[in-house]
């Protein structure tokens, strides 16, 4: 589990696309939890995790390359990022969740605060 989120960087799988080998396993959603409790995943939503670390360098290279910048739409998101919107969107909905980001309409800011994964 831990190499498949670690190498999936911000295109993280959901639990349903993870390979058989991994799903058939009896623990797998305890080694999850356990993961999510340990703070090496972050759970985007039900049935989305993301390897924490990979979401603390994606929300710092977002910063990074739009700071200043107000309205800040998806596509600039895709563009930082490299991602498509099926990996893009719920990214995006769990940063407005945590207060990473603000949205307004289709467009997000940078808060300054929120409680993402301590970013």
């Amino acid at each position: 589990l831990r190499r498949v989120y670690r190498d999936a960087g911000l295109a993280a799988p959901v639990e349903s696309e993870l390979p058989g080998e991994i799903t058939s396993h009896p623990d797998c959603d305890a080694a999850l939890r356990l993961l999510g409790r340990q703070g090496e995943l972050t759970a985007l939503e039900p049935g989305r995790w993301m390897w924490t670390e990979a979401l603390r360098s994606g929300i710092e290279a977002a910063r990074n390359a739009l700071a200043g910048r107000e309205d800040i739409g998806p596509a600039d998101f895709r563009d930082v990022w490299g991602l498509t919107r099926k990996h893009l969107i719920p990214l995006l909905e769990y940063l407005d969740r945590t207060g990473v980001t603000e949205r307004t309409g289709d467009a997000r800011r940078f808060t300054g605060t929120g409680r993402s994964a301590q970013a």
